[in-house]
C-alpha cells in the first residue's frame, strides 16, 4: 500500500474523529512544508501535540514520524506534485493543453516503436502460463480489467496487487506455471521491486518488466522487458494503460476470436 493510499484509507476510517481528520487535512494541504519539518514543527502546523502526530504515524502503519516522513519525501521528490497531470503545470489553458498533448504524443511515439516480437512473446506467455500476476507500484487496477476478463474466458487465473506487502504475498505463490508482470516506475522508492523480480526468477516463473524511464539496474532476470518514457507524473499511466489494452486486444484476437 502506498503513501497516499494509507492516508486516504486512514482518513476514511477516522471520519467523525475531528482531531485526526484535521491533522491529515493540514498535512495533505502542506506536503511541501511537512517534507522538511520535524515532528514538533508538524505538530505546531496542525495545532496538536507531537504525541498525536507520532501515534497517527504508527496507526498509518509506519514505525514512527521519521519513517512516515521518509516515505513522504520519496513520493514528493520523485513524483513531484504527485496530484498533477503534468510537471511544471501552469500557464494559461492553451499552455497546459500543449504540454498535455506533447506528453501523450511522446508516449504514443514510444508505443509505436515497441518491438512487435516482444509483444508477441508476451501474448504467447499469457497463453502458455496458467496463472498470471500483475504487480504494480502505482495502483491502476481498472486499466487491466479488459485483459483479465479475456484471461478468465480462457480459464486463466489472474491476481492484481500493489505495494510491497502485495508483492511479497504474490511472489510467495509463484511456481514455474506462473507469469508475473512488474510495473517499475522511475522513482527511487520502487527499488524494492528488484528483490521480488529476482525471487520470481528463482522460482522459475516467467517475468515481464514494464519500465518507465531508464532502469538503474540491468534487468537480467526478466524474460521480456518493455520500456516506456517517464515524465514523473500520473501521465506515465497513459502508456501502461494503452499497453494493457494492446495486450488484451492481441490476446483475444489470437486465442479467443479465432476459436469462436
Amino acid at each position: 500500500m502506498q503513501f497516499f493510499e494509507r492516508i486516504f484509507d486512514y482518513k476514511n476510517a477516522v471520519v467523525g474523529n475531528k482531531a485526526y481528520d484535521d491533522v491529515l487535512t493540514v498535512i495533505l494541504a502542506n506536503l511541501d512544508k511537512v517534507r522538511d519539518s520535524t515532528i514538533y514543527e508538524v505538530a505546531e502546523l496542525c495545532y496538536t501535540s507531537p504525541t498525536t502526530i507520532g501515534r497517527m504515524c504508527r496507526q498509518l502503519g509506519y514505525n514512527g514520524y521519521l519513517d512516515f516522513r521518509s516515505d513522504l519525501v520519496y513520493i514528493y521528490d520523485n513524483y513531484a506534485s504527485y496530484n498533477y497531470l503534468l510537471p511544471m503545470e501552469g500557464g494559461n489553458t492553451q499552455t497546459v493543453l500543449d504540454r498535455f498533448c506533447g506528453n501523450v504524443e511522446q508516449t504514443m511515439a514510444c508505443i509505436r516503436a515497441l518491438d512487435p516480437a516482444a509483444i508477441d512473446a508476451i501474448v504467447r506467455l499469457l497463453h502458455e502460463q496458467n496463472e498470471i500476476f500483475f504487480c504494480e507500484f502505482f495502483p491502476n487496477p481498472t486499466a487491466i480489467y479488459s485483459l483479465r476478463t479475456n484471461l478468465a474466458l480462457t480459464k486463466k487465473s489472474s491476481s492484481y496487487v500493489s505495494g510491497s506487502a502485495g508483492f511479497a504475498e504474490s511472489v510467495g505463490r509463484l511456481t514455474a506455471e506462473c507469469l508475473v508482470f512488474f510495473t517499475f516506475p522511475d522513482v527511487e522508492q520502487a527499488g524494492f521491486i528488484w528483490k521480488y523480480v529476482r525471487e520470481a526468477h528463482e522460482k522459475g516463473a516467467k517475468v515481464v518488466l514494464l519500465l518507465s524511464g531508464a532502469p538503474r539496474v540491468r534487468p537480467d532476470a526478466a524474460d521480456v522487458v518493455i520500456r516506456m518514457p517517464s515524465v514523473g507524473t500520473r501521465m506515465d499511466q497513459i502508456g501502461t494503460t494503452v499497453f494493457w489494452n494492446i495486450l488484451s486486444f492481441l490476446y483475444r484476437k489470437k486465442w479467443i476470436d479465432r476459436n469462436a
